[in-house]
């Protein structure tokens, strides 16, 4: 059987994907169009790609660096637009809150 090349994408049903492989929407994904009501001070939680590695948008609070080009942040809701148009950020998912089952918050 011969083998296949290494720079083939995922078979199908193989569950690794790469960040390059998801839809491109705009920069920010999971935007929330209630957003604009809401009080622009409202701080909300990132994952975000840079194109220059160990490069932070300004008014971004680095949580965690995954690698010099992906990290978790936080900003604000008045910063999202000024991270859209930053020629730097490749991408930004607004992160969700996930509540443990069985009540609590």
């Amino acid at each position: 059987m011969a083998k296949k090349p290494k720079d083939e994408g995922p078979q199908e049903g193989d569950k690794k994907f790469k960040l390059e492989s998801l839809p491109a929407a705009g920069k920010i994904r999971n935007r929330s169009p209630m957003w604009d009501r809401e009080n622009p001070s409202k701080r909300v939680r990132l994952i975000t790609k840079v194109r220059t590695p160990g490069y932070v948008p300004p008014n971004v609070e680095v949580r965690t660096r995954v690698d010099p080009y992906l990290f978790t942040a936080e900003c604000t809701l008045a910063d999202l637009p000024a991270l859209e148009s930053d020629p730097q950020v490749e991408s930004v998912e607004i992160a969700e809150v996930v509540r443990a089952i069985g009540g609590g918050e």
